[in-house]
């Protein structure tokens, strides 16, 4: 570093000053914004790769670094808004001498944001993080919180502290985690979890939670339970709304109908008909499956036939759900080839046939034609002349009426094993079918011109 002289004895110290300028620079890095009267705009226009940090009190020098004064100038009530709470605020943004550079009250229009989502300045992320509902507050802010070096011209100038008065109208911290984003299940986190990891299928949850009706009937006491995601154990969209938490993560759900009982309810239990369920579930630890990257070759090998014998038992024992998880499961261990020698690839290949061969009948089973396709298209991608998956993909497309690539499906399976008696018997119903087709769309044409 310029203008430093080290002695050899100061290595270490060289090092840590090395790094604390690092994290200086990183934490004083801005960006310029183009001019605008409305500078909404620029407040949802930020670098995401900076962590918001939690500040440390609720008024004063809340982060503890003199980066962000808080004066309170009305009280709120209730709870703070938590990380990815949408909140509505009202605002005015002043220069140190006052001037005001903008005002959402003077456009009559609220703000809205997600907190610690990297879409307003880092000081408001963490500045606002620390309000109640109803309270009206004015943050100092410094520049490195702000717009930093650069500022935002015209109207903010490079290192600018700027004041923000700020109204908490409201916040929520409910959020879609439906699959098909249709409100089906909605969550209210009330605390947040560790780590970064989400439950996804196959992981091993040990929860605690309650099931009550939307009136507040209560339907099961709080219980603690250890599930594998994605089995159902529960309802549907209970295992939905497992792997939108993190571990020891709190929430509140809300599940529609056709998320949890449905039509049919629970005898039971004693849910009625269509009845809105609500939950409090605590994730009280996750055991995650090791991610396939992480495995070694011969691991992926190990860990997929694993998944594969076990959807194997599943499906003998007509668990169709269980037994489709295992073998995508499985699929994926082995989908990339990247790190595996020959011998492993070739081993790959054929699990990689096997349970989209196998998934491809699951599929038939269900009506799932198009899956069913789907998945014998993977299986022959892997193992071209697997004749299970040319003849599930054959059926698919008798069932789909698509009689001539049905017939062309057979007709390439029969290459492979002429005396194969299923290919020749479904062959013989595709060419009564056509047969059929071409008979009745003789007679129709018969009708229109004879």
């Amino acid at each position: 570093v310029a203008g430093v002289e080290w002695s050899s004895a100061s290595s270490a110290w060289q090092t840590v000053y090395i790094c604390l300028c690092f994290l200086f620079v990183l934490q004083h890095e801005e960006l310029s914004f183009s001019s605008d009267d409305d500078f909404s705009d620029r407040l949802t226009t930020m670098d995401t790769s900076e962590d918001v940090n939690i500040p440390l009190l609720e008024e004063g020098d809340i982060c503890g670094d003199g980066s962000i004064i808080k004066e309170i100038l009305k009280p709120g009530t209730g709870t703070k808004p938590l990380k990815g709470a949408d909140v509505e605020v009202h605002y005015t943004g002043t220069l140190l001498d006052g001037s005001k550079f903008d005002s959402s009250k003077d456009r009559g229009t609220p703000f809205n944001f997600k907190i610690g989502q990297g879409q307003v300045i880092k000081g408001w992320d963490e500045g606002v993080s620390t309000m109640k509902v109803g309270e009206s507050a004015k943050f100092t802010i410094q520049s490195h919180k702000a717009y930093g070096d650069n500022g935002s011209p015209p109207k903010i100038p490079g290192k600018a502290t700027l004041v923000f008065e700020v109204d908490l109208l409201d916040w929520t911290n409910e959020t879609d985690v439906s699959d098909a984003k249709d409100k089906s299940i909605m969550k209210s986190m009330t605390k947040e979890g560790e780590g970064y990891k989400q439950a996804n299928n196959l992981t091993e949850a040990t929860i605690a939670f309650n099931l009550t009706l939307e009136d507040g009937t209560v339907i099961s006491e709080e219980m603690a339970q250890t599930i594998i995601v994605g089995d159902e154990e529960i309802f549907p969209g209970f295992d939905v709304a497992l792997k939108s938490m993190k571990a020891k993560e709190e929430a509140d759900f809300t599940f529609q109908p056709k998320m949890a009982f449905g039509a049919a309810g629970n005898s039971d239990l004693k849910v009625p008909a269509n009845a809105v369920i609500k939950a409090t579930i605590k994730a009280v630890n996750f055991k995650f499956a090791t991610d396939s990257w992480a495995l070694s070759g011969e691991d992926k090998i190990t860990q997929a036939e694993t998944y594969k014998a076990a959807g194997t038992e599943f499906f003998k024992a007509s668990d169709l759900k269980k037994a489709v998880s295992r073998y995508e499961a499985a699929y994926k261990c082995v989908e990339s080839e990247t790190s595996l020698d020959d011998d492993q690839k070739a081993k790959a290949r054929a699990i990689k046939a096997a349970v989209a061969s196998n998934l491809a009948l699951c599929a038939l089973k269900v009506k799932d034609y198009a899956k069913a396709k789907a998945e014998a298209d993977k299986a022959l991608e892997a193992e071209p002349q697997n004749v299970k998956a040319m003849f599930r993909k054959a059926t698919a497309l008798f069932e789909t009426d698509d009689w001539d690539e049905a017939d062309a499906a057979l007709a390439a399976l029969l290459e492979v094993d002429a005396e194969n008696a299923a290919a020749k018997n479904l062959r013989k119903k595709v060419a009564a079918k056509k047969a059929a087709y071409r008979k009745k769309e003789k007679a129709m044409y018969g009708k229109m011109f004879g």
